[in-house]
């Protein structure tokens, strides 16, 4: 069976080729696979071939990883099992279940299959960690054997946590003693992490200590036995050399294995649960006709999930783009669960509450934690845009219906962005409020300072957002064959690799942007500074933002033209 798989998988893999390369016919898919070969070659370090970076360089680098690396990946795993967010990992596409459900293949076989589709997602990711950490002392061979391992383990557990979070949620108490023994393990783990982070910063009383009370939080016993499987999965790309590489490797394939296991085991069980509301849906209809509606018993699981209600209101008539921006932000409203951000922002105010009472210090908590919410607005910045795909990626496949609307290419192209842009800069100013009122608690900003940095972004996010989200939209319309159709899954850790990628082009063309209107904001406050000094940074920034915003709008006005002229039969969005 599993040579048929392979065929499978190889065969659809060669006619996605096939179909690309023939893409490339067209002048605007040729120049840009040109560009994309000089972009992959610089950042796979092909300008950068020549000397390894010092010795003393990679041991730092493999030094803070051990130190930094598994809190990381243990906080990143306790997002899936507190959220879920990867139910759908192990779904069949509409034509993998017409042809494969039929099939005389067990659950087990289908599971084998979907984790082999996986592997040329985590190749790509483990090639690129593997060119990125050159500065390591370990051979190249050795570290994308590791990054395979690495990513594969965290790709099922991603997906095992997340099977066992949607069974704890569906199906109530059944669900929680199907899977007891993980969930305990989890409930352990993550409070003794959780207790140990909250000392840690309770004696935090400066930014000179954060360093060294990391390296001691990372040393105590209840921090070991939370973060041992992911220091076992980091171990082997952190090894100085091959001899001190194998039995760490052998030990992360060990773990590799023991999660392939758990994974069938966890796909076992959904399947039983399956079966068990299965019967009692027959006992609900033999009921029915029994007793009537009466002589049913409804469950949680039986009650129609009530949808969020929107936040705001979409009138009968009006500007017909507005009812485009308000699909998307609905859509995303009650896809993404926005208020798990108030509720992780909520838990980080009550713990830094908690910490200043039993402490007595303001400070040093406070401190830490306004950090956290800022870098992690900085960071949703980035990832936001990428994340929130509910704009033209989403709807360009649906173009035939687009086109009977009673709007223009503009004002559509303008009112997909807007969403994402709504739905990106939401929880960034709540994150960032949050942590500015916390760094002006700890005295690390001033009154000034503070209502200088709001105005700041509550004017630049926007712009810059708009910005990110306006160039993969362009990317989605210049290349509509070259966009992941509606029915492919949202992907895990197995495309980190490709995500990065993403990232990185994304930010050079963000940086190629700021060029022009950097160049008018310097042309402005040149001449003011032999007269203001310093303050003329304020006006020039001004004038950068209003270029940059100016520059965007003439960017979607020309997209809007573009998405006019499109075939939706030539542009393989319909077939």
């Amino acid at each position: 069976m599993t040579r048929l798989f392979l065929y499978l998988i190889g065969r659809s893999a060669r006619n996605a080729a096939v179909r690309q390369l023939k893409r490339l016919r067209n002048p605007r898919y040729a120049l840009a696979a040109i560009v994309g070969a000089v972009y992959f070659f610089f950042v796979f370090g092909g300008f950068r071939i020549g000397e390894a970076p010092p010795p003393e360089v990679g041991r730092g680098m493999a030094d803070t990883a051990r130190g930094v690396a598994p809190l990381l990946v243990g906080l990143l795993a306790a997002w899936w099992w507190l959220w879920g967010g990867y139910k759908t990992g192990l779904a069949l596409l509409p034509a993998e279940r017409d042809l494969l459900v039929p099939a005389p293949i067990t659950r087990r076989q289908l599971l084998q299959y979907k984790i082999m589709q996986t592997q040329p997602q985590i190749v790509i990711s483990a090639l690129f960690t593997s060119f990125f950490t050159r500065g390591l002392p370990l051979t190249w061979p050795l570290r994308f054997l590791s990054g395979w391992v690495l990513f594969a383990t965290l790709h099922q557990h991603q997906i095992a946590a997340s099977l066992v979070h949607a069974a704890a949620e569906e199906q109530g108490r059944q669900g929680v003693r199907r899977h007891i023994i993980p969930l305990a393990f989890f409930v352990a783990a993550f409070t003794a992490l959780a207790a140990s982070v909250i000392r840690a910063v309770m004696d935090i009383r400066d930014t000179g200590q954060v360093t060294e009370r990391l390296r001691v939080l990372m040393d105590e016993p209840a921090v070991l036995f939370a973060l041992a499987p992911f220091r076992a999965v980091l171990a082997p790309t952190l090894a100085s050399n091959a001899v001190e590489w194998m039995q760490p490797f052998a030990i992360a394939v060990l773990v590799l294995v023991g999660h392939y296991l758990w994974l069938q085991r966890t796909d076992a069980a959904f399947e039983e649960a399956a079966a068990e509301l299965g019967a009692k849906h027959a006992d609900r209809l033999s009921a029915l006709r029994k007793g009537g509606v009466s002589g049913m018993r409804f469950t949680k699981i039986d009650r129609a999930k009530k949808l969020a209600t929107p936040w705001f209101r979409m009138d009968p008539a009006g500007f017909p783009a507005f009812a485009v921006f308000w699909k998307n932000v609905v859509y995303g409203q009650r896809a993404v669960h926005p208020l798990r951000l108030v509720m992780v922002v909520f838990v980080l105010v009550a713990g830094v509450g908690a910490i200043m009472t039993f402490s007595g210090d303001e400070d040093g908590p406070a401190l830490v934690m306004g950090s956290v919410c800022v870098g992690l607005a900085a960071v949703y910045t980035i990832a936001g845009p990428l994340a929130m795909r509910h704009d033209l990626r989403t709807d360009l496949r649906n173009m035939d219906l687009l086109r009977t609307y009673p709007i223009t290419g503009r004002d559509l192209v303008a009112a997909e962005i807007a969403g994402t842009v709504f739905l990106v800069t939401l929880p960034q100013l709540l994150l960032g409020a949050v942590g500015i009122v916390l760094l002006g608690i700890s005295d690390a900003l001033l009154g000034w300072q503070a209502g200088l940095i709001v105005v700041a972004t509550v004017i630049v996010l926007p712009v810059v957002n708009t910005v990110m989200v306006t160039v993969q939209n362009a990317i989605a319309l210049l290349f509509p064959a070259w966009t992941p159709s509606r029915d492919a899954q949202p992907g895990g850790m197995e495309s980190m690799g490709q995500g990065v990628i993403t990232i990185i082009g994304t930010l050079i063309v963000f940086a190629v942007s700021l060029i022009p209107p950097l160049l008018v904001g310097s042309a402005v406050a040149g001449p003011l500074y032999l007269k203001f000094g310093a303050w003329s940074a304020v006006p020039g920034s001004l004038v950068v933002v209003a270029a940059l915003a100016g520059q965007t709008w003439l960017f979607i006005m020309w997209l809007g033209r573009l998405y006019d002229t499109t075939d939706p039969v030539e542009a393989g969005l319909l077939t």
